[in-house]
Protein backbone atom coordinates (compact mmCIF):
# COMPACT_ATOMS: atom_id res chain seq x y z
CA UNK A 1 0.00 0.00 0.00
CA UNK A 2 1.26 3.16 -0.80
CA UNK A 3 0.31 7.09 -0.28
CA UNK A 4 0.98 9.49 -2.99
CA UNK A 5 2.61 12.91 -2.12
CA UNK A 6 2.96 16.18 -3.99
CA UNK A 7 5.86 18.37 -4.08
CA UNK A 8 6.70 21.84 -5.44
CA UNK A 9 10.52 22.82 -6.16
CA UNK A 10 10.01 26.89 -5.75
CA UNK A 11 12.96 28.89 -5.61
CA UNK A 12 12.46 28.98 -1.70
CA UNK A 13 13.14 24.85 -1.47
CA UNK A 14 11.09 22.00 -1.87
CA UNK A 15 7.09 22.22 -0.56
CA UNK A 16 4.70 19.28 0.19
CA UNK A 17 1.93 19.82 -1.34
CA UNK A 18 -1.68 18.26 0.48
CA UNK A 19 -4.49 18.87 -1.44
CA UNK A 20 -4.10 19.21 -4.89
CA UNK A 21 -6.65 19.92 -8.26
CA UNK A 22 -6.59 20.11 -11.95
CA UNK A 23 -5.85 23.52 -13.94
CA UNK A 24 -6.77 24.14 -17.80
CA UNK A 25 -3.06 24.06 -19.12
CA UNK A 26 -3.41 27.98 -20.91
CA UNK A 27 -4.35 28.93 -17.40
CA UNK A 28 -1.24 26.93 -15.39
CA UNK A 29 0.91 28.30 -17.98
CA UNK A 30 -0.12 31.83 -17.56
CA UNK A 31 0.05 31.76 -14.10
CA UNK A 32 3.86 29.41 -13.63
CA UNK A 33 5.41 30.71 -17.10
CA UNK A 34 8.60 28.31 -18.14
CA UNK A 35 7.89 26.35 -15.42
CA UNK A 36 7.34 22.29 -15.81
CA UNK A 37 3.89 21.30 -14.18
CA UNK A 38 2.56 17.79 -14.14
CA UNK A 39 0.04 16.67 -16.02
CA UNK A 40 -3.17 15.37 -15.07
CA UNK A 41 -5.00 14.84 -18.32
CA UNK A 42 -4.50 16.02 -21.77
CA UNK A 43 -6.14 19.15 -20.89
CA UNK A 44 -4.91 20.09 -17.60
CA UNK A 45 -2.03 20.46 -15.23
CA UNK A 46 -1.74 19.77 -11.34
CA UNK A 47 -1.44 22.47 -9.31
CA UNK A 48 -2.40 22.63 -5.27
CA UNK A 49 -2.05 25.02 -2.33
CA UNK A 50 0.88 25.30 -0.03
CA UNK A 51 -0.34 25.41 3.91
CA UNK A 52 -0.07 28.59 3.99
CA UNK A 53 -2.64 28.97 1.06
CA UNK A 54 -0.02 30.05 -1.74
CA UNK A 55 -1.42 28.03 -5.54
CA UNK A 56 1.67 26.17 -6.57
CA UNK A 57 2.12 23.95 -9.22
CA UNK A 58 2.89 20.38 -8.71
CA UNK A 59 6.43 19.95 -10.04
CA UNK A 60 6.82 16.21 -8.85
CA UNK A 61 5.16 13.37 -7.08
CA UNK A 62 6.21 10.21 -5.00
CA UNK A 63 5.01 6.94 -4.16
CA UNK A 64 5.63 6.60 -0.60
CA UNK A 65 4.91 2.83 1.25
CA UNK A 66 2.83 2.57 3.74
CA UNK A 67 5.63 0.85 5.99
CA UNK A 68 8.62 2.62 5.04
CA UNK A 69 12.12 1.42 6.02
CA UNK A 70 13.24 4.66 6.59
CA UNK A 71 16.91 4.78 5.62
CA UNK A 72 19.10 7.53 4.76
CA UNK A 73 18.72 9.34 1.40
CA UNK A 74 20.97 8.93 -1.42
CA UNK A 75 21.80 8.94 -4.90
CA UNK A 76 19.41 6.69 -5.47
CA UNK A 77 16.77 8.17 -4.35
CA UNK A 78 18.02 12.03 -5.76
CA UNK A 79 18.07 10.48 -8.69
CA UNK A 80 14.38 8.25 -8.87
CA UNK A 81 12.37 9.06 -11.35
CA UNK A 82 9.24 10.87 -10.40
CA UNK A 83 6.06 8.49 -9.66
CA UNK A 84 8.59 6.24 -8.69
CA UNK A 85 8.06 4.74 -4.71
CA UNK A 86 10.47 6.26 -2.10
CA UNK A 87 11.07 5.16 1.44
CA UNK A 88 13.35 7.06 2.52
CA UNK A 89 13.64 8.93 5.99
CA UNK A 90 12.97 12.57 3.90
CA UNK A 91 8.99 11.10 3.03
CA UNK A 92 9.90 11.60 -0.55
CA UNK A 93 11.26 15.32 -0.25
CA UNK A 94 14.42 14.39 -2.26
CA UNK A 95 12.96 11.85 -4.52
CA UNK A 96 13.70 12.78 -7.94
CA UNK A 97 15.76 16.03 -7.13
CA UNK A 98 18.60 15.12 -9.13
CA UNK A 99 22.46 15.77 -7.54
Amino acid sequence: MTTTKYFSDTQNGTVEIAWTQPMRNAQAEALFPGVKIKRYDSFSRLVGKSDDGVMLPITRFVCYKATPSLHQCSAKCRGGKCGGTCECQCGGKNHGVGV
